[in-house]
C-alpha cells in the first residue's frame, strides 16, 4: 500500500515537473477567437491591419508561431504584432520580425520574460499572405 502511495506521488510529481509554460501559452493561444495582425513600416508605423476570426486559420497561425522555440534569439526590431483575443480581451501579445533573414523571431512575454520562437520561411509567407 505504501509502495503505490509513493509510486502514485512520484508520478504526480513528475508530470506536474514536466509540465511546461510553452503549452499553458500554446493553450492561450489556442483558445483565443480572433487576432489582430498588425504591420510595420519605418519608425514602428502601424501599415496594415489584419484582423482574424476564422478557426482553421486562428490555428495555422498558432501552430506557425509554436512550432520551434529560439531559447537564444536575439531581438533585432519588429514587423509587425499580433494580439490574440478571448471574448474581447487580450489573451496573447506577441511581436515579430520577419524580414530580416538572419533574425526571424516570434516574441512574446511567457512568466513575466521574453521568449521566442522561430518564424520559418512557411510562417513570413502565411503572415505575407494575411497582410491587406
Amino acid at each position: 500500500m505504501i509502495r503505490s502511495c509513493l509510486l502514485l506521488a512520484t508520478l504526480c510529481i513528475a508530470f506536474v515537473s514536466c509540465h511546461s509554460t510553452d503549452t499553458e501559452f500554446k493553450t492561450t493561444i489556442q483558445n483565443a477567437d480572433s487576432a489582430v495582425i498588425n504591420y510595420y513600416g519605418a519608425n514602428d508605423t502601424t501599415l496594415s491591419v489584419t484582423i482574424v476570426r476564422d478557426k482553421k486559420t486562428l490555428d495555422q497561425l498558432t501552430d506557425l508561431i509554436t512550432n520551434e522555440a529560439a531559447p537564444n534569439a536575439t531581438i533585432c526590431g519588429y514587423d509587425g504584432s499580433v494580439h490574440f483575443f478571448k471574448q474581447d480581451s487580450v489573451a496573447a501579445d506577441i511581436y515579430f520580425d520577419m524580414n530580416n533573414d538572419s533574425c526571424r523571431y516570434f516574441i512574446y512575454k511567457e512568466d513575466g520574460k521574453a521568449a521566442a520562437t522561430v518564424l520559418s520561411s512557411d510562417a513570413k509567407t502565411f503572415l505575407e499572405s494575411l497582410k491587406k
